[in-house]
């Protein structure tokens, strides 16, 4: 993802359950979406972008950190 446009950062988080959570950066949100555009076209993106379409998308408007006690 890093050479597309407005593309800022990927981090990738596991919970203490064992799932995940990909926070992906963008400069905008329209800059989000040109990026998903142009990488379903892109046959070399392919198996990323099935397994993207498989994911639940969200906009993030704030992150809280939760700690085990």
């Amino acid at each position: 993802m890093q050479p597309l446009h407005g593309f800022v950062s990927w981090t990738q988080h596991r919970n203490l359950k064992g799932g995940y959570t990909d926070i992906v950066v963008w400069q905008s949100q329209a800059a989000a979406k040109k990026a998903e555009a142009e990488m379903a076209h892109n046959p070399h993106q392919e198996a990323w972008v099935a397994c993207y379409q498989n994911v639940r998308s969200e906009a993030l408007e704030s992150l809280a950190l939760q700690f085990p006690n």
